[in-house]
């Protein structure tokens, strides 16, 4: 599975933990799902950790730059589209008994701490950024 590293933010790691759990549930997951709801599941999880990898690449030289805050909240914003989008996905499998309800249960809940903790981050970006506009 992903390797979780120490120095990853807490929400990268997060975010690899429900990764993870993904491509764990799927490998039972039935035959007539696997090329739909299966590949949709672990294609967004996959694009949660690439959106928040893509925003955490993106340099903010100081505080005041605007232009880099608002391409890093791009991605952050990604990041928690597609984590909805898991939990749609999930919602539907749930229904069509592609997984347990353990198994959406526990996918609802990784869902819901990475979204929270996500959160936090744009707040902290939101807040510069409102800083920046109060400067001028």
């Amino acid at each position: 599975m992903g390797e979780i590293r120490k120095n990853d933010l807490l929400v990268t790691q997060k975010a690899k933990e429900l990764c993870d759990y993904i491509f764990l549930i799927s490998e039972k997951m039935p035959k007539k799902t696997r090329h739909t709801l299966t590949v949709r599941l672990q294609n967004l999880a996959l694009d949660v950790i690439a959106h928040i990898y893509t925003a955490n690449e993106v340099f903010i030289r100081h505080d005041t730059d605007r232009e880099r805050i608002e391409e890093r909240m791009y991605y952050q914003r990604k990041a928690g589209t597609s984590l909805k989008l898991v939990g749609y996905v999930a919602h539907i499998a749930l229904q069509q008994q592609a997984i347990l309800p353990k198994q959406f249960e526990r996918i609802s809940q990784l869902i819901y701490v990475c979204g929270n903790m996500l959160g936090g981050w744009i707040q902290s970006d939101v807040k510069r950024l409102k800083a920046i506009g109060s400067e001028k």
